[in-house]
């Protein structure tokens, strides 16, 4: 009888880890869908001049506000050219943004620091 409560606890427990996982699967896919409908996905055919307002970064995307509440989504991108290769590390808050329209290229200016990124991609690797 000992025995069989041993197996039945750790069945349970089991279950139990692998529910907790599948139910925080889902909540954070459902999260992150959340945030690409409120956040505009940039395209080459937006034009971009802002300050960042507010930032938050997931898995390597970037979820931005700009000055005046405009909000828009960066896909991963990075620049091997750089120490910090991905823009979600480089770019922060007060930062000015820059792209044209017509061009993947977004250029992010820190104080006296210029960065350059083609969106979506990894470039100088």
């Amino acid at each position: 009888m000992n025995e069989n409560m041993k197996i039945l606890g750790i069945i349970f427990s089991v279950i139990f880890i692998i529910a907790l996982a599948v139910y925080f699967t889902v909540e954070d896919s459902q999260r992150i869908k959340k945030l690409h409908i409120e956040y505009k996905s940039v395209s080459s055919a937006d034009e971009l001049n802002g300050k960042v307002q507010n930032l938050y970064t997931e898995k390597g995307a970037c979820f931005v506000t700009l000055l005046g509440e405009k909000k828009i989504s960066i896909a991963p991108s990075g620049n091997y050219a750089y120490k910090e290769v991905y823009l979600s590390r480089v770019i922060s808050i007060g930062d000015k943004i820059i792209k044209e329209q017509e061009s993947d290229t977004l250029i992010v200016f820190k104080k006296e620091s210029e960065y350059k990124f083609v969106i979506g991609k990894i470039i100088n690797k």
